[in-house]
């Protein structure tokens, strides 16, 4: 662009005229003749870049723009938005440039074509967003891997997993999934407490970074789980580093107790199996379920290690067929809830029920939740049906308030959902829609469910509990947390699984397990809640321990939403 060089009075009024106007402005903002030049920028730029504005636009001198972009993405990006701002295409796009090897800048910028009298000009105006870039990456992080180890977690690996099959698939190589799972750590964990089964999943994680060639990915999938993805591995490579793996676990994990004993070492021990694709999978999630039906073969065959066979899933066929049509279930209402009564043991008073989910498939019948739920906990599919039965349930209870049938509503949230950061809105949302107060909704959690990412699951939870919603640890004495680990959560209920429970009346210990959890629930503030009770002996051992309520079939097995109401004024509990 000669005549923008030239020096002219066009060219020197117009861009003093910009000069004066910039300067006033916080974000960097420059104009740039066709040869992506500087011609005048603010002091901002002049700030941003470490350089004057003599520096930048001195004459026969002047420094192109591109000459302050390090990595070539962003240098494509501003190329062919500078290109369609000359053709008259305003754009706006973000990108990196580098003041100097030491600084970077995340910006945003806005580019533009300015007609004046002197030629055509670019004028670009950029904003610094480092600072919102930084945190939109540390949410994505938070959202993609484990917080304690800092692994990538389950739906990453998931992702990743996919995203090399495809490269695979068009280049004729194979991949190999090998998940692994520790033999003794549940052990440890109940033993020694949370935190040492904490120290101890973090070296674990260590130790397998450091025994895996670059290429592979290693990641946390829950609990004591983990799982490495290996690229255009064959079988032999994938069982030798299978191996590999089981050799570094006989070298013992140091863990300081703070005791007199400096260092405590711990064995633990893993059980691995292998899946590949193509022959064992085509797509992640069948991969995944893949390696995971070979480790527990090699759990039931004490092998160490063991390559999945087809014959090893005997139900394979029957699952996957399943699978696709309980998506179609969620969509066409084939999914039915049951509810169960839950009876004040004081008072005898109904205070709740409990949603339980069936499945009313059209050939095989009213199915159980153990035959769909793991399903769609392998896959994914568990959020889309927590959010159903949260809707059904809250429908139900509308229709029941509208009869005068007052209660407080329970729901099951799974592992899925205590990881999606948005389930505690979208809760609070259908609460309102519902015009259900926070107060009659209780929510269910697994101590397995917590613990699989503990810091996500203080977060969804303590954002509900905030609202008044109430929560509850559902199955208790059947993960590996403690109540000394509970006290920390936001939490209201312990329900004792129903297999302590039970046997009350014939087992004593069963009776001691049951005391001793109502005693500690108590001195923690905490209601209990016993499931299982199926007998009156058992009603009458839970009253003695002052248990605060009861739900099991001596009081009514779950009944469809219709049938609540009759049963309410035949059943001789009170309301």
């Amino acid at each position: 662009m000669s005549n923008t060089t030239s020096g002219n009075d066009d060219s020197k009024f117009y861009l003093d005229l910009l000069r004066a106007y910039f300067d006033s402005a916080n974000d960097a903002i420059f104009v740039l003749c066709d040869e992506r030049k500087f011609l005048v920028c603010n002091r901002t730029t002049q700030d941003w870049l470490g350089a004057t504005e003599e520096e930048l636009t001195r004459h026969n001198q002047r420094m192109p723009i591109t000459d302050f972009f390090r990595d070539e993405d962003s240098e494509q990006r501003f190329r062919k938005a500078f290109d369609a701002a000359l053709q008259g295409e305003p754009q706006r796009f973000e990108c990196h440039i580098h003041p100097s090897p030491e600084r970077a800048l995340w910006v945003e910028m806005s580019v533009s074509r300015v007609n004046v009298a002197a030629g055509d000009m670019v004028i670009v105006v950029a904003r610094d967003i480092s600072q919102t870039h930084a945190q939109q990456l540390a949410l994505q992080h938070q959202a993609t891997h484990d917080s304690l180890t800092g692994l990538p977690n389950r739906q990453l690996l998931q992702d990743r997993l996919n995203h090399i099959i495809r490269e695979a698939r068009h280049a004729g190589e194979r991949v190999a999934l090998i998940t692994l799972d520790l033999d003794r750590f549940k052990d440890i964990n109940n033993t020694l407490g949370h935190d040492v089964g904490d120290r101890l999943l973090v070296q674990m994680a260590t130790r397998l970074r450091q025994l895996v060639e670059r290429s592979a990915f290693v990641a946390r999938e829950g609990g004591d789980e983990f799982a490495v993805l290996m690229p255009r591995a064959d079988p032999e490579q994938a069982q030798q580093l299978a191996r590999r793996i089981l050799v570094a676990m006989e070298q013992p994990f140091e863990i300081d107790m703070d005791s007199d004993v400096p260092l405590q070492s711990f064995l633990l021990g893993a059980t691995i199996g292998v899946a590949l694709f193509p022959e064992h999978g085509a797509d992640a999630g069948t991969l995944i379920r893949h390696a995971d039906v070979a480790m527990y073969q090699a759990k039931r065959l004490n092998s160490g290690v063991a390559l999945y066979e087809p014959g090893q899933d005997q139900h394979s066929p029957e699952r996957l067929g399943l699978l696709g049509e309980l998506r179609r279930a969620i969509s066409d209402n084939e999914l039915v809830l049951h509810y169960q009564p839950i009876i004040d043991i004081a008072t005898r008073r109904m205070t709740g029920v409990e949603a339980l989910v069936r499945w009313n498939h059209p050939t095989r019948g009213l199915l159980a939740p153990d035959h769909f739920v793991p399903l769609a906990e392998h896959t994914g599919l568990i959020r889309s049906l927590d959010r159903w039965v949260v809707q059904a349930a809250l429908r139900s209870r509308q229709d029941w308030a509208r009869q005068g049938i007052d209660l407080d509503m329970s729901v099951n949230l799974s592992v899925g959902s205590l990881q999606d950061v948005l389930i505690a809105e979208w809760l609070i949302e259908q609460l309102r829609s519902s015009k259900v107060a926070a107060g009659r909704l209780q929510v269910e959690v697994t101590e397995s469910a917590m613990m699989t990412e503990p810091e996500r699951a203080v977060e969804v939870l303590t954002r509900l509990a905030a609202t008044g919603v109430s929560i509850a640890v559902d199955d208790f004495g059947t993960g590996y947390s403690s109540l000394a680990y509970l006290k920390r959560l936001p939490l209201h209920k312990i329900k004792i699984d129903k297999s302590f429970v039970i046997n009350m009346a014939e087992n004593d210990d069963d009776t001691m397990i049951v005391h001793s959890t109502i005693e500690l629930a108590h001195n923690l503030n905490f209601a209990v809640v016993a499931e299982g009770v199926e007998n009156a002996q058992s009603w009458s051992l839970l009253k003695a321990l002052r248990c605060d309520a009861a739900q099991g079939l001596h009081i009514a097995k779950a009944m469809p939403a219709e049938a609540l109401g009759p049963w309410i004024k035949t059943s001789g509990w009170k309301l």
